[in-house]
């Protein structure tokens, strides 16, 4: 379970399992089955939540939303809303600022991709200005076909990427590594007055350490799922509540846009989070 960053006003309820309901458990660990010496997890084995492990004191869904939104907070705090943002469709390289004429009047700041030095580029660089002017255009082209696109956007949500077949299926193999952990400490308790194969405890620890690989792997999906269709339902948002724009907005460019590629004819093709994408002169 990763650790959230935040303010340490925010953590007793924003960052806190429990009170959407769910329980961290492994929070211990028993070091040797023999001496059954109880250890703190300090990340040594893999911990795991149960859902629905007590009456929420926060809807989940909210609960989950919330996370999400601390940690794009997080990443994203104090930069600009184009870092890491704007690729090369050339190189596959990243468009870092510049700054130029920094001590005078003239000073400004461009983008530009940070390995145009190693191959030719036919987009040297790019004013800040003509990314923030082509977003808008590329925004009042997706505002013009407004009505399909809330519609397709809420196709998209009601399907839910197949979230739902993924949570039962992690719960199933919650449940499974619980079975397991009863079952060795069955085997510690016998193995004080009888011999146990120790090839049980073997296949035990085997089939448990394939399970936790497998729980990592679908938290990875689902976290990655679950954070689309909340940038997807915030785009949904935005679009139904606007018509089309006349400046750029870093909140408006923040919620909707996943990417954006510089096409060497130095047009910009603006990736959406819903799939689609829009692409418009510099």
């Amino acid at each position: 379970v990763p650790k959230l960053e935040t303010g340490p006003s925010l953590v007793p309820v924003l960052g806190n399992l429990s009170y959407k309901g769910d329980a961290l458990l492994q929070k211990t660990y028993v070091g040797d089955y023999l001496t059954k010496k109880i250890i703190r997890n300090n990340g040594e084995v893999q911990q795991y939540y149960v859902k629905e492990h007590h009456e929420p004191i926060i809807e989940p869904e909210i609960f989950d939303q919330v996370q999400i939104m601390i940690e794009k907070h997080t990443r994203t705090r104090g930069s600009s809303p184009f870092s890491g943002m704007i690729h090369c469709a050339e190189c596959g390289g990243i468009y870092g600022p510049k700054t130029w004429h920094s001590n005078s009047k003239y000073k400004k700041v461009v983008w530009q991709c940070n390995a145009k030095f190693e191959s030719e580029h036919h987009v040297s660089f790019l004013d800040e200005k003509e990314i923030k002017d082509a977003f808008v255009k590329a925004l009042n082209q997706l505002i013009v076909s407004k009505t399909e696109m809330i519609a397709a956007h809420q196709v998209i949500l009601t399907s839910g990427f197949g979230v739902e077949n993924l949570e039962e299926e992690k719960n199933s193999i919650l449940e499974r590594m619980e079975n397991i952990e009863d079952r060795l400490n069955e085997l510690v308790d016998r193995n004080v007055s009888e011999w146990i194969n120790p090839h049980e405890y073997d296949d035990l620890n085997a089939e448990y350490d394939a399970l936790s690989e497998r729980l990592n792997s679908l938290n990875r999906v689902i976290h990655d799922k679950k954070d689309r269709l909340f940038k997807i339902s915030e785009q949904l948002k935005c679009l139904e509540s606007m018509d089309a724009i006349e400046a750029f907005d870093e909140t408006q460019f923040r919620l909707m846009v996943e990417e954006v590629k510089v096409l060497p004819t130095k047009e910009l093709c603006f990736h959406f989070w819903d799939g689609s994408e829009q692409t418009v002169a510099a």
